[in-house]
C-alpha cells in the first residue's frame, strides 16, 4: 500500500477541543465523522507493510494523540488500545465504549473503528502483525496460552479487558517510555527491546485472563488472592526458587503449595517452572543475540548441555534449530 492511504487517514483526522467535554456531544461528533465517510463512499484500509515502520518489526507502539477524532478505518494487523490516564472514546462494532485508566481494547484485523482521546489523556496503541500472533500460537507449548491465543485469533471483532486484568500494563509502558528515549538513535535495538517487552506483556495478560477465569469459580476470595500471589511469586523468582523456599515464604507445607500450583495451573510445581523456563528461553532466542549458554543461565539452568536436551524434549527442536526456524518465519514477512 502506498503512502496515499496514510495521507487519507491524516486528511480526515479532525482536531476537536471541548471546553466542557460532555460524553453525548463527543459521541455524536465521532458518529458524524463515521457517517461522513460512509456518505461519500470513503474507505480507509491500512496495511502493516506501510503502517508498521520496519518490515521485520512485529510490534509497533504509538502514543495516541489527544483531542483528535481518528477517522473510521481498519487494517490487517491486531491493535491494542490502552488508557494509562484520562479517557478514550472508542467507536467499534456499532457501539461506543468509554475507556478509562487501566482499561484496554483488543481488536482483530479488519475491524473498523474510530476513536478520540480527551485532552491530556495518556493512551497508547500497540500494533501487532497477524503473522506474529500465529507464530506465538504455533510456538508456545503451554496449553492455557495456546487456548487463549486460539480464542483471540477466532474473535470476530474485539474484546474489552477491565482494569483488573490490564492494570499491569502501566509498568510495561513506563519501561518502554524510558528505553524509547535512550535508544532513539538505535532503531534496531529499540525494535528488539519493544518486541521482547510487549510479548512478555501479552503472556502476562494471558496468564491474568486465565487466572481470573479460574479464580472466578471459587468463592473464597482470600484464598484466591493468596493463590494469585503464590503464582506471581513463582513467575518472578522461578530461576532460583525451590519448592521448600516457596512453602516457607507463604507459611504452607510443601504438599499444600504443590496442590495449589496444580489446582490453578494444571501442572506440578516442577512442570510449571520448566514451562516458564522454556517460554522465556523461546523469547530470548527470538528477541536477543544471547548464546545458548547465556540463555540457559538466564532461565536458571547451569548446564547448557542439559538445557539443550530439555528444550528439545519440550519443543521438538534444539535451541539452535528453533532459532533458525523463527528467523525463517521472519523472512516470510519481509
Amino acid at each position: 500500500m502506498s503512502y496515499s492511504v496514510l495521507l487519507k487517514l491524516a486528511r480526515y483526522e479532525k482536531r476537536q477541543h471541548y471546553d466542557v467535554p460532555e460524553q453525548s456531544i463527543i459521541i455524536a461528533d465521532i458518529l458524524e465523522s463515521v457517517q461522513y465517510l460512509a456518505l461519500h463512499n470513503i474507505e480507509i484500509c491500512l496495511s502493516a507493510e506501510s503502517y508498521i515502520n520496519n518490515k521485520v518489526q512485529n510490534i509497533h507502539v504509538n502514543h495516541i494523540i489527544d483531542e483528535v477524532i481518528v477517522p473510521y478505518h481498519n487494517h490487517d494487523f491486531y491493535e491494542i488500545n490502552y488508557v494509562m490516564s484520562g479517557t478514550l472514546f472508542e467507536y467499534v462494532g456499532n457501539e461506543t465504549y468509554v475507556l478509562t485508566a487501566g482499561q484496554m481494547l483488543i481488536m482483530n484485523p479488519a475491524v473498523y473503528h474510530s476513536y478520540y482521546a480527551l485532552k491530556d489523556t495518556q493512551a497508547f496503541n500497540i500494533l501487532i502483525r497477524h503473522e506474529y500472533i500465529e507464530f506465538l500460537r504455533n510456538t508456545l507449548s503451554e496449553e492455557g496460552i495456546q487456548t487463549f491465543l486460539t480464542r483471540l485469533v477466532a474473535l470476530s471483532s474485539f474484546a474489552v479487558l477491565e482494569s483488573t486484568t490490564a492494570h499491569c500494563f502501566d509498568s510495561y509502558i513506563n519501561r518502554f517510555e524510558s528505553i524509547e528515549k535512550r535508544l532513539s538513535l538505535h532503531p534496531k535495538l529499540l525494535i528488539s527491546y519493544t518486541e521482547s517487552l510487549f510479548t512478555q506483556f501479552m503472556i502476562d495478560i494471558i496468564d491474568g485472563e486465565l487466572q481470573e477465569s479460574i479464580l472466578s469459580k471459587y468463592t473464597d476470595t482470600s484464598a484466591s488472592r493468596t493463590s494469585t500471589a503464590i503464582l506471581q511469586y513463582v513467575k518472578d523468582n522461578y530461576t532460583t526458587l525451590t519448592l521448600p523456599e516457596l512453602a516457607a515464604k507463604f507459611g504452607y507445607s510443601e504438599s499444600q503449595i504443590a496442590r495449589i500450583i496444580k489446582k490453578y495451573t494444571g501442572f506440578t510445581y516442577s512442570t510449571y517452572v520448566m514451562t516458564l523456563r522454556i517460554n522465556t528461553a523461546t523469547f530470548l532466542l527470538k528477541s536477543t543475540k544471547y548464546t545458548v549458554a547465556q540463555i540457559a543461565e538466564t532461565v536458571g539452568i547451569k548446564s547448557p548441555e542439559y538445557f539443550c536436551r530439555l528444550y528439545k524434549k519440550q519443543v521438538g527442536y534444539s535451541p539452535i534449530q528453533h532459532k533458525k526456524y523463527m528467523y525463517n518465519e521472519v523472512d516470510k514477512i519481509k
